[in-house]
């Protein structure tokens, strides 16, 4: 087959940037005293964090309720990423494995007899963006433990409406979770386009969308597609975050750039961006955009305000996470603590 040149579609905007350099914001500081690394809510809105020191468990009023450390139990002083399921458990993914809490005490998950599915790439070119479409093939033979070491690094777990779980790991490809069989999804080709995970999401329509060391990873159920997301060092971008806005809308964050993914064309927003998260604010239809070391981007429209550490309009320095609670709250997470911004920043 002969290569073709893909071409992928440049979005070109007249942005208007605007700093908050003397903006009072009502930025309520939760703690300065940890690195956060990623927040969630659980479904009795209290606030779960993952520090530099372990998990810790805050009430709606910034009270600590609950810390998980090595001291009082946490399996590991590795944890990559929290999670907590429709069911109110909470799930940890570690450097070593996949752990559970129990109310009392951290359970590992043992992975066994796992189904091994390979997938093999078909490439196909448009004039917009190189797009491969893969299929699975055959499941492949069992393995258990004994045979291959349970040591899985885990990156990200998510819960499906169909109440599966997925779990994005470091070099070991995608793994499900359903009706009690665990399934290993890797890639048949040289490239290991799906061996190393960042991150997932599933859009209104069901899909799932995988972000990885080497572009995104599409999956309908049926079919997995591998599409590109060049950047202007090399042929692909590490995907570093994924969210969905209203309007369907696909957004992409990586080490250089942020991109959105609009009828099955890739467009680029800003290519000389380092974005270590993004998050959708519902309540203002907004999207915001975390960049290390520099601050936040807030994106609405043609229209970008910024909020930069180093002229003191953010509490924390090198902002590293984002999160929007259920009351429509932003919470800021980073090396130097844990803040939530209580009221909008648009607003007078």
């Amino acid at each position: 087959m002969k290569s073709k040149k893909s071409v992928l579609c440049v979005l070109f905007i007249s942005i208007l940037y605007t700093d908050f350099s003397a903006y009072s914001q009502k930025w309520k500081i939760f703690t300065d005293e940890y690195h956060i690394y990623s927040v969630i809510q659980a479904e009795d809105a209290a606030i779960w964090a993952l520090t530099s020191k372990g998990i810790l468990n805050y009430d709606k009023s910034g009270k600590i309720i609950k810390s998980h450390t090595i001291e009082n139990g946490l399996p590991s002083n590795l944890v990559t990423c929290i999670f907590q399921d429709r069911s109110n458990n909470l799930w940890a993914g570690t450097e070593d494995g996949i752990y559970i809490f129990d109310g009392k005490k951290w359970n590992n998950i043992l992975v066994k007899n796992i189904v091994v599915q390979k997938v093999v790439s078909v490439i196909e070119v448009n004039t917009e963006v190189i797009k491969n479409k893969q299929n699975i093939s055959e499941p492949g033979p069992e393995y258990s433990p004994s045979k291959k070491p349970n040591k899985f690094r885990i990156r990200k777990i998510f819960q499906d409406r169909k109440g599966s779980y997925w779990f994005c790991t470091s070099g070991r490809g995608i793994l499900k979770y359903e009706n009690e069989k665990w399934y290993n999804y890797l890639d048949k080709d040289k490239d290991k386009l799906i061996d190393y995970i960042n991150c997932v999401t599933q859009d209104k329509d069901d899909i799932l969308w995988f972000g990885t060391s080497s572009g995104i990873i599409r999956f309908d159920g049926k079919e997995w597609n591998h599409i590109d997301v060049p950047n202007k060092n090399s042929n692909n971008s590490n995907i570093k975050s994924i969210c969905e806005e209203k309007e369907g809308r696909i957004f992409f964050g990586t080490d250089e750039g942020l991109f959105k993914y609009v009828k099955n064309e890739v467009k680029i927003i800003n290519q000389y961006l380092q974005i270590n998260d993004i998050t959708y604010n519902k309540i203002n239809d907004e999207l915001w955009a975390c960049e290390w070391i520099v601050g936040i981007h807030i994106y609405k429209g043609n229209e970008v305000k910024r909020l930069q550490s180093y002229n003191g309009t953010l509490p924390i320095s090198n902002p590293n996470c984002l999160f929007q609670d259920e009351e429509g709250s932003i919470w800021l997470g980073g090396y130097g603590g844990l803040a939530k911004l209580d009221g909008t920043i648009w607003g007078k």
